[in-house]
């Protein structure tokens, strides 16, 4: 290990400014010297330590107690507010608002994302050219002012983990979870946030059980394949209603063997900022959209009717769905 290397590492200053945006296994390689070394060093500067007034650095001190969230929205709950897909910063600010006075309107104080709250693009392979900002600079006071805001409103937020959510996971080695990046968003108010490392929770309503989820694997990612076609896969598969996110189409069919409900949600991105949709390919339009849940009975507010949605139409008011799933 050279001087220079030396008095980096002695250095609380440089050494954050070398981890921020970077993983420890990254910032080891730039250095030249291990991942323990790293690690080593940012724990004797309290770098790691997530009560610091500024976390710049995500990192996990492995002897913090870790609380799980359990992946079930209490059956209290009679009224839920289901999004997904936020994307932020490449959020859409008047999907939002459209969604929180829809809440308002509606009365309904418990929100649901069902995955991929935030798009941690620094952390994936679309990384936008020239792109030079750390994502702490870019992506928390947009986290911080999304979260200030649904607070105002909702008594209770729960988060699933999505896909997205997980590269920074993955480029962090696994050395963190959503509690502690609950921890750096929210740390005054996450007894409100209910964040599992689940993709999904479940939920008993009034009108049956409900699986709220963000699914992964080749299928999910298919563009190929029509909203809600998995959906409606999902319901048979668990035996119960399934609302979903992550596939950025909106739509509700019901499912051909249980006679469940199958929906895609939509989501509340700005698809115009997002890098990889904007890209030459064969995606079909995306839409935007959210789902009421009043008793267990669904409502979908969504921008347009597509290709990707054949039976929307048909299912989108509340009252006496359950008759269409009757033989």
């Amino acid at each position: 290990m050279n001087d220079k290397v030396q008095e980096i590492l002695d250095n609380k200053g440089e050494l954050s400014k070398l981890i921020i945006g970077r993983s420890f296994r990254q910032s080891a390689v730039v250095l030249g010297v291990g991942t323990d070394t790293i690690i080593k060093y940012s724990k004797k500067h309290g770098i790691a330590d997530l009560s610091v007034k500024s976390p710049d650095v995500l990192y996990r001190d492995l002897t913090r107690e870790i609380k799980w969230a359990d992946p079930i929205i209490p059956s209290e709950e009679k009224d839920l507010i289901v999004t997904s897909d936020f994307h932020i910063p490449f959020m859409s600010k008047f999907w939002f608002n459209v969604m929180m006075e829809t809440a308002k309107k509606e009365k309904i104080k418990s929100l649901v994302i069902a995955g991929d709250l935030i798009d941690a693009e620094h952390f994936g392979i679309f990384v936008r050219p020239g792109e030079s900002e750390p994502w702490q600079k870019t992506n928390l006071p947009a986290i911080r002012e999304a979260f200030s805001r649904m607070l105002e409103w909702f008594k209770n937020i729960y988060i699933t983990t999505g896909n997205h959510t997980k590269r920074i996971f993955r480029q962090m080695l696994y050395t963190i979870n959503s509690n502690n990046l609950l921890q750096i968003f929210v740390p005054h108010e996450s007894d409100r946030i209910h964040w599992t490392d689940c993709d999904y929770f479940t939920w008993e309503s009034e009108n049956g059980l409900w699986r709220i989820c963000h699914p992964s694997g080749p299928y999910a990612t298919s563009v190929m394949i029509k909203a809600p076609t998995l959906a409606t896969d999902l319901a048979d598969k668990y035996d119960c209603h399934v609302a979903q996110g992550h596939r950025h189409f909106v739509g509700m069919a019901i499912s051909k063997y249980r006679r469940k409900l199958g929906i895609d949600t939509g989501g509340l991105f700005d698809a115009e900022q997002l890098l990889y949709i904007n890209r030459t390919n064969r995606a079909p339009i995306w839409d935007n959209g959210f789902l009421i849940l009043k008793k267990g009975r669904p409502t979908i507010i969504h921008s347009n009717i597509t290709d990707m949605n054949p039976m929307m139409e048909k299912f989108r008011l509340m009252p006496g769905w359950e008759e269409d799933m009757i033989e």
